[in-house]
């Protein structure tokens, strides 16, 4: 996606057909063609798929919300998401409202983000591992690396892995600026990170 006012984007599909391999989603905005979009999803809408790999580069703006996973698809493998600089709202490593059958790992290394989940936002479980990794001294990009909150877990969803014995939820901060709190669980009051 190299630019244009885009409502949402999705890796995946929209209610039918299922990616089976590796869906990635890939932000490029060029200098003459500002990007302006509200959400974007590295899996599919209402329909299931595999892994995902949503990457954000350098100087990417007006962005509100960005998902490693799906809006309601079940995701069936891991989420990778790289935030390489940008603005943006909220970031997401996992799905909005649906179930994630992997690990989820979330890479900053620049930008400006109000608020970061690990987790999912509405609910969905993820069975496998949570890992947050921010880290400006990684960073290929010119993009200072501002954050206001940081949650290991998600916002309203649970967190409960398959196995909470081998399953880990971890937030590794090794240099950033954060503005305001680092929580290293969710931020709902009825859910739980079991972990």
């Amino acid at each position: 996606v190299e630019g244009g006012l885009v409502y949402q984007v999705f890796g995946g599909s929209n209610t039918n057909g299922i990616v089976k391999g590796v869906a990635s989603v890939n932000l490029d905005p060029q200098d003459d063609c500002e990007l302006v979009n509200h959400s974007i999803f590295g899996g599919g809408n209402e329909a299931p798929g595999g892994s995902t790999v949503v990457t954000i580069p350098c100087v990417t703006t007006g962005i509100n919300d960005v998902y490693g996973g799906a809006n309601e698809a079940l995701i069936t493998g891991d989420v990778i998401l790289n935030i390489l600089g940008g603005s943006m709202n909220r970031v997401f490593g996992g799905s909005r409202n649906a179930e994630i059958d992997g690990n989820v790992t979330v890479n900053i290394t620049g930008g400006s983000i109000d608020t970061v989940f690990g987790g999912n936002n509405v609910d969905g479980n993820i069975t496998g591992q949570i890992d947050v990794n921010i880290d400006w001294g990684n960073n290929t990009c010119t993009d200072p690396l501002y954050i206001g909150t940081v949650f290991g877990g998600g916002n309203e969803a649970r967190y409960q892995p398959s196995s909470a014995a081998l399953v880990s939820l971890s937030v590794n901060i090794v240099q950033a600026t954060v503005s305001e709190d680092i929580f290293g669980g969710g931020n709902g009051t009825t859910r739980t990170a079991t972990s």
